[in-house]
């Protein structure tokens, strides 16, 4: 997990206010878009600003 990222700042300070680690990961990796362990956005993240449907196969 990098330390100084935006996403792990936000992890640090929910844990402070008392949220689970599910939750509190959950939900900054939700407002931030990045995952936890890489600090990097995540696929499904990425694929939400493309739009799903340009990955599809047509049948």
């Amino acid at each position: 997990m990098p330390k100084g990222t935006k996403v792990h700042k936000i992890y640090e300070k929910l844990l402070a206010k008392g949220y689970s680690k599910g939750k509190a990961a959950r939900i900054a990796q939700s407002k931030t878009g990045q995952s936890l362990q890489t600090g990097r956005p995540s696929k499904r993240a990425s694929l939400k600003k493309i739009g799903r449907n340009r990955y599809r196969v047509k049948q």
